[in-house]
């Protein structure tokens, strides 16, 4: 069955006293100091990939970052709001099959990902791009249509189930304020499965 693994190696969100301990620990092991990025907990990653390394073809690096012209940083507020952030995202593919096949050799080849992320990162904030431009055609998401129709669809079944038991006089106030609550929902969901269908440049 196909199937998608995803691994934030980091552990954690980044944050101004996480990165001085990022920086403390590397000082303390000899690791080059990071200035964008935490030092990866290797530990998930070695396990993953010595169990799914006969079935999983590729492992693939994902650094997003924020143009420095973008009003919004996004958060959950902003998604809630509907206020737009463009964001950079660099993906470099790796095959499985050309990674150590030792504990300790994985181990290695993440904490040298990391330091290379840390330099891109670095060249991201001076040039405010990864260079590696593509071009991509964005379009709207059926997928996320449909996921999120769905939803609505099994929240509406199941409150109206459960309301079936309550008085008739709090059985349509309750329902107003899901359906109006769950609209709601559907309507930011469904705004931001409005990709632009024109060319954009995405790294």
């Amino acid at each position: 069955m196909p199937f998608w693994l995803i691994i934030f190696v980091e552990g954690t969100r980044l944050s101004p006293d996480k990165l001085l301990e990022a920086q403390a620990f590397a000082s303390s092991k000899g690791y080059p100091i990071p200035k964008n990025v935490l030092i990866p907990k290797t530990k998930g990653i070695v396990t993953a990939v010595q169990n799914l390394r006969s079935f999983v073809p590729a492992i693939y690096d994902v650094t997003i970052a924020v143009p420095k012209n973008q009003p919004y940083f996004p958060t959950l507020l902003t998604f809630l709001k509907m206020q737009p952030c463009k964001v950079k995202v660099h993906i470099k593919r790796y095959s499985i099959n050309d990674l150590p096949e030792s504990d300790q050799g994985i181990a290695e080849w993440c904490r040298s990902r990391f330091i290379a992320k840390d330099a891109l990162l670095d060249k991201f904030v001076a040039i405010d791009t990864f260079e590696e431009d593509e071009i991509i055609e964005f379009r709207r998401s059926t997928k996320s249509l449909i996921v999120t129709l769905m939803f609505a669809i099994l929240l509406l079944v199941g409150s109206w189930m459960y309301f079936q038991k309550l008085s008739t006089e709090w059985r349509y106030t309750i329902l107003i304020v899901i359906v109006g609550v769950v609209a709601i929902i559907v309507h930011i969901f469904l705004e931001f499965t409005k990709l632009p269908s024109q060319k954009n440049k995405a790294a």
